[in-house]
């Protein structure tokens, strides 16, 4: 084992000393790396289809607190607005199963991006969205006083419905 790890440390300074001869090389890769990502900046297309959610969390003041957890599906337009259908359950007892929603999304360059939605009993809550350049997943938390709450959603589908 002490010879395998002889063999890497000299291996990693054979690196180093190539990149320190040769500082173009990094300069070259630190550029097409920076640029890649810029070119990969992220817009409202980037959410776009059916999107599976869940999330859990806790809402309250003073010394009451609700424990809640939702799922649902959501789908994105790819143009800002959204549609979808959720159930919540409150202390492990349903509450509300399948109840409609609308929404507006406003995705920006770095792939964060906020949200505001509205069910059908005229309940809105604000959300920070977190997504990559594909848009594959995304990481939301509520952003509503009183509340705290936070989940995960994957693209099921890249079709809207």
């Amino acid at each position: 084992m002490k010879r395998l790890n002889g063999v890497l440390c000299g291996a990693v300074a054979l690196g180093i000393g190539i990149l320190a001869l040769h500082p173009e090389l990094v300069k070259s890769a630190k550029g097409q790396s920076e640029s890649a990502a810029s070119s990969r900046g992220c817009s409202n297309a980037t959410l776009l289809g059916t999107y599976a959610y869940s999330f859990a969390g806790v809402t309250g003041t003073g010394d009451t607190s609700t424990r809640f957890a939702a799922a649902g599906q959501v789908v994105f337009e790819g143009n800002g607005n959204e549609h979808g259908v959720s159930t919540t359950t409150t202390e492990g007892q349903p509450v509300a199963s399948f109840v409609a929603f609308t929404g507006r999304y406003s995705v920006n360059p770095d792939c964060t991006a906020t949200e505001t939605d509205t069910d059908q009993n005229n309940v809105v809550t604000h959300w920070n969205d977190f997504t990559g350049p594909g848009g594959a997943s995304v990481s939301f938390i509520e952003t509503d006083p009183n509340v705290v709450a936070a989940g995960s959603e994957t693209r099921v589908s890249t079709s809207e419905r």
